[in-house]
């Protein structure tokens, strides 16, 4: 096989060659073609000089070659494939086990909106069990703020992660945790005459508020004066 290549190879170098000075081709091609050719006769010369051998040589030569090709591979199956195997199986194991703990998270629905508030609020933390205790106090204020007022879960959800990014973004000091925002937003719709009012309203005054350089405890304090005054 090797030798129909290297021949193969140089008839296509001297058709180059030939085809350069027919053409009477500038230096470049001249010179490209008596590179490739030179690069490949000296092969063809030494091939030509191998001594013929007869066809039980060559079955000895191919069954060494065999030979050899086996023992690599199984140098390698030892070397390579059974450590590669052996830390597959390991890592497999150990992904197991973070799947099972984490796997309430990763099969999550896109709905479960308290799990995406539980993460913005982590900050990217995605180690959150079922039975979290923050995932389980954001379920349970959605519950209590789309009772409190006029937005279903998911508009809440929604609003209080937009909340939480604009105060983020203007750099504003974090002094309370969006479950800490979300907990004394859902205070104020304890009074009755707060039922089924705007959430979007309350959020993004308390964000306005915030913008004026009030603290948490300041905006909340201001918007319970509000509420009281109504």
């Amino acid at each position: 096989m090797l030798r129909w290549y290297v021949l193969l190879n140089s008839g296509f170098a001297i058709w180059i060659f030939v085809d350069g000075l027919r053409r009477k081709a500038n230096a470049t091609l001249w010179a490209i073609g008596t590179l490739i050719f030179g690069s490949y006769i000296f092969p063809v010369y030494l091939m030509a000089r191998k001594p013929i051998k007869s066809g039980q040589e060559r079955e000895d030569e191919r069954q060494e070659r065999r030979d050899g090709a086996a023992a690599l591979r199984w140098r390698l199956l030892k070397g390579c494939i059974f450590p590669l195997g052996i830390i597959f199986w390991t890592l497999l194991i150990i992904g197991a086990s973070i799947w099972k703990d984490t796997s309430p998270l990763v099969k999550a629905r896109e709905e479960d909106f308290a799990y995406k508030l539980a993460i913005l609020d982590a900050k990217g933390d995605i180690r959150l069990g079922q039975d979290d205790d923050r995932l389980l106090r954001f379920r349970s204020l959605l519950d209590q703020l789309s009772e409190n007022y006029a937005e279903d879960r998911q508009q809440i959800a929604n609003i209080s992660a937009l909340v939480y990014k604009r105060i983020k973004a203007r750099g504003l000091r974090r002094d309370a945790s969006l479950l800490k925002i979300m907990e004394d937003l859902n205070r104020l719709g304890y009074y009755g005459q707060l039922k089924h009012q705007s959430y979007a309203e309350r959020a993004f005054s308390y964000v306005r508020l915030r913008y004026m350089g009030q603290s948490h405890n300041q905006a909340i304090e201001g918007l319970q004066l509000m509420v009281r005054g109504y």
